[in-house]
């Protein structure tokens, strides 16, 4: 059971606020971050950008909605393999989370993870799940890595979806010291699935 939200890309301090829902005001329009009643989840806020450039292509606007409120399960059912092409949703998703906008903030995002493993730990009651310093570090390289893969020209819907999950997930190494699963090799997976070559 995750009791705490763990650190994904967008995350910003707020005192005074609920961080599950918080509402941004921007260029007139207000926007707001949902909870995914499927896993728990807080999804990220996706730019405006990436929402305009599905509205372009013709996307009804109640399929973005549903593509951003419920991002958590939907990355993880492309991180697993489902095809984008398997329903509206997925591809909307899909595309969205390759927009340049979204792929430049988990980069960002995933560095910041390596820039907090960094500090030493102070200890004060946080809703954030705590990283496992240890084992971010030893997987740096790898996630600098994952960093430069994220900006490249073409990426995979499913690579990117690997990574949103990844950083997302309470129970990954990121923040789990007991997980048997390696996060090196995790990391080099995520790479490998971004490239349309190699994928």
């Amino acid at each position: 059971m995750r009791s705490k939200r763990p650190f994904h890309h967008g995350d910003r301090d707020t005192k005074g606020s609920d961080r599950s829902q918080r509402t941004r005001q921007g260029n007139g329009n207000t926007h707001h971050e949902h909870t995914d009643p499927f896993d728990g989840r807080t999804d990220t806020p996706l730019a405006d950008s990436s929402l305009d450039d599905a509205r372009s292509v013709g996307v009804p606007l109640t399929v973005m909605i549903s593509a951003r409120l419920f991002g958590g399960v939907l990355d993880d059912r492309l991180a697993k393999g489902t095809s984008p092409a398997s329903s509206a949703l997925l591809a909307t998703r899909a595309q969205l989370i390759v927009s340049p906008t979204h792929r430049r903030m988990l980069a960002e995002s995933w560095l910041s993870l390596l820039g907090k493993a960094q500090r030493p730990t102070v200890h004060v009651r946080s809703p954030q799940v705590p990283v496992a310093r240890s084992t971010v570090l030893a997987a740096q390289v790898q996630i600098r890595e994952l960093a430069n893969a994220l900006l490249a020209p073409l990426v995979t819907p499913r690579g990117v979806a690997m990574a949103n999950a990844l950083l997302s997930d309470g129970s990954s190494p990121i923040y789990y010291r007991e997980s048997a699963m390696d996060l090196r090799l995790k990391v080099q997976e995520v790479i490998a699935r971004l490239n349309p070559l190699t994928s």
